[in-house]
């Protein structure tokens, strides 16, 4: 069973909080905003009086829906990037944002040098769906997202999505960074680029 313990609580609740406080700020009403979400108003208002979880998916719809991104922000307080940083060939904006918040748990893992399995049991699942989870084949739920970043030493953030693709430009273009192919360096000079954080 997950391991849900009132730290992850309390940053799931933050997260709806934040996104319900950002909308009523931005005076966007419920319908205006499911409308951009693809979702009906009815459900906006269950996701924000927490009579609904929203899916994975439509947690980082909704963020997009006003301006935001879903982060992990790893131990060192710095946003976590996936490699690669950008859409691969035939994938949706929604599958990359999927994939942007498993890959740097993932890597993490990795780092850690933790199997699959003995992560699931941190996080209170199996180790097959540590790897459903990391291969984006079965999104987790969004509390277990929560759950599976704090038993890596991460977490979840809200930031804005100027401030994360200023930080995708910054990784992308800092040829010191292993891993980043040295054509990707031209990007600097670009006005528009292919990495999919502008709405």
């Amino acid at each position: 069973m997950l391991k849900v313990d009132e730290a992850a609580k309390h940053a799931f609740v933050q997260v709806v909080g934040k996104l319900r406080s950002l909308r009523r700020d931005a005076r966007i009403s419920q319908a205006a905003l499911s409308s951009r979400v693809g979702v009906r108003g009815k459900t906006i208002s269950q996701w924000e009086n927490l009579r609904l979880d929203p899916t994975l998916m439509n947690l980082t719809r909704w963020s997009g829906g006003l301006d935001r991104c879903l982060v992990i922000i790893g131990p060192d307080g710095k946003v976590l990037l996936p490699e690669p940083l950008w859409l691969l060939p035939g994938e949706t904006r929604d599958s990359f944002e999927l994939r942007r918040l498993a890959g740097p748990l993932k890597s993490r893992r990795q780092a850690l040098k933790m199997n699959q399995k003995a992560l699931g049991q941190l996080v209170g699942v199996s180790g097959s769906s540590i790897s459903y989870w990391e291969l984006t084949c079965i999104p987790p739920r969004s509390i277990a997202q929560i759950v599976w970043a704090q038993k890596l030493g991460c977490s979840m953030a809200l930031w804005p999505k100027d401030l994360v693709l200023h930080e995708a430009i910054q990784a992308l273009t800092d040829e010191s960074r292993p891993g980043i192919h040295p054509s990707l360096t031209a990007v600097r000079d670009r006005t528009q680029c292919t990495v999919p954080y502008r709405a």
